[in-house]
């Protein structure tokens, strides 16, 4: 792996093993405190497993967090944007897995979150009702933004083509994730406690256990 591959692949897994930031896990927004991993065994590990790694975590958050949303969210919209968040990572999660099939197949898939991603859920199990939609829509902005970043970052130095192509189809639908989030996040703000955030451009989708 050349240089600017490992510090890529730096960049990757300090995502997958970044400490838990109490701002985080409460949904606020803010800058996380990320670490360097050159000194934990990256040179032995490649950008798709870190990337894969990555994916494998947020697709877990995923699922936990839309199935909070369905049960606790008060909001239609806000609903509708998990669910649809949720189809995106899922159809993201299978074309990467079958694209790794072939090519790494010991790449490494966690078996459950990470200690960020814990708290991240537990915040959310644990809002009161008033503030659930808002706390999960911050969490979103958060982890759309981390996305986007670790997106680019596979289409820049990524060793897999496929996988390369993927995150370039992948990421305008993020990005209108988090604009769409962002907007969310006003709405909400402007109208504390409302169960009606105004936002026309969500359609309904299936969910995942």
């Amino acid at each position: 792996m050349n240089s600017i591959s490992l510090t890529m692949a730096s960049v990757v897994l300090a995502l997958a093993i970044m400490p838990p930031s109490p701002s985080s896990a409460l949904g606020a927004s803010g800058p996380h405190n990320t670490v360097t991993v050159e000194n934990r065994g990256v040179d032995t590990v490649s950008i798709t497993r870190g990337f894969a790694a990555v994916a494998t975590v947020e697709d877990m958050y995923t699922v936990e967090a839309a199935n909070l949303t369905r049960a606790r969210g008060l909001s239609k919209d806000v609903k509708d944007f998990a669910a649809r968040s949720l189809a995106t990572q899922t159809e993201f999660m299978g074309k990467l897995r079958a694209a790794l099939a072939s090519k790494h197949p010991s790449t490494y898939y966690p078996a459950r979150l990470d200690k960020r991603h814990q708290l991240m859920v537990s915040a959310l199990r644990n809002a009161g009702a008033a503030e659930f939609d808002g706390r999960f829509i911050t969490q979103q902005i958060d982890t759309d933004q981390e996305a986007v970043r670790l997106l680019d970052i596979y289409i820049s130095d990524g060793d897999i083509p496929a996988i390369k192509t993927l995150a370039a189809s992948t990421i305008p639908t993020v990005r209108e994730q988090l604009s769409i989030a962002t907007k969310m996040q006003a709405s909400l703000r402007k109208t504390p406690g409302s169960s009606k955030p105004s936002l026309q451009t969500i359609a309904p989708v299936a969910t995942r256990e």
